[in-house]
């Protein structure tokens, strides 16, 4: 579901403009037009998917099945407007489909991005696709701070687990600032004033504390200079993956002008972990 429409705060979303830095509030359209690095490499995708109909794993479900109904799994793993804190508003609604889909919103599928493994010098991953959800963009109350979550469940474990970036190799920040750099820059641009200028985004691998079998966090920081003389800020984005079993969940917070808080940073990714150690609904398979 595409995520295009703008608002700019102190107007349709009834919130005090930011007066330091007139930032705006606005759904990004994540993983839709500005999904250009996947875009060629999702058409072939398309045939795997294709295929995988006809394929039979050795839990005797068809795969193309087994994708299909962990779509409600996936989609019960998300994180829920209640789970935010008092007065956070949504912008859209939930969006279901696989992680092959050529306007996914995942960022860190391995498999789906070859230019990770070539940017990081490693051959690249079989491929494999997943059930995939992801979340409306959730809003704080002063409009400054942005949340959405994206939910992968595999056939297997073993699928989960070769899908996920290798966080232990020095080249991975990089290799991600070189990969979603552009897309993540086009987001920024279309959440601040118009006219705002972007330096490099700086990605860094951080310590984070353990949830479900494996946890990483990778920290953004994009320098924004504002029009008119008004200075300068930057743009924080914290990414949070999570593997608990097969399933992998991405949780991205965007803020302006500070890093996101630990508290809120944790808070959410226990919620999120709570979720994924639940049974599947009794439509999700589970491949052998």
């Amino acid at each position: 579901m595409e995520r295009v429409e703008r608002i700019e705060r102190g107007d349709a979303a009834g919130q005090p403009a930011s007066p330091r830095t007139g930032r705006r509030v606005a759904p990004t359209g994540r993983g839709v037009a500005g999904r250009l690095a996947r875009a060629t490499f999702a058409l072939g995708l398309s045939g795997l998917v294709a295929g995988l109909t006809a394929a039979v794993p050795s839990g005797g479900a068809g795969a193309a099945t087994t994708i299909g109904s962990n779509k409600s799994y996936a989609q019960a793993q998300l994180l829920r407007l209640s789970d935010m804190p008092h007065g956070w508003t949504k912008s859209g609604s939930d969006w279901v489909g696989t992680s092959a889909d050529q306007n996914s919103p995942s960022l860190f599928t391995m498999t789906q991005f070859p230019q990770f493994s070539t940017c990081l010098g490693k051959a690249a991953p079989l491929s494999v696709v997943a059930a995939e959800a992801s979340t409306p963009d959730y809003y704080s109350k002063d409009g400054n701070t942005d949340v959405f979550d994206v939910a992968d469940v595999y056939s297997s474990v073993s699928q989960a687990k070769s899908d996920l970036p290798p966080f232990n190799d020095p080249k991975l920040a990089s290799c991600f600032v070189n990969v979603e750099g552009p897309f993540i820059t086009s987001v920024d641009q279309s959440s601040w004033p118009t006219g705002s200028s972007f330096g490099t985004p700086r990605a860094t691998v951080s310590r984070f504390a353990r949830y479900g079998e494996q946890s990483e966090m990778l920290e953004v920081q994009t320098p924004v200079t504002l029009p008119q003389g008004q200075g300068t800020s930057n743009d924080f984005l914290v990414a949070v993956v999570i593997r608990q079993g097969r399933s992998v969940a991405e949780l991205v917070i965007d803020q302006g002008d500070t890093p996101a808080s630990a508290e809120l940073t944790a808070s959410l990714a226990k919620t999120i972990t709570a979720r994924m150690k639940m049974p599947p609904p009794r439509n999700s398979v589970v491949a052998a």
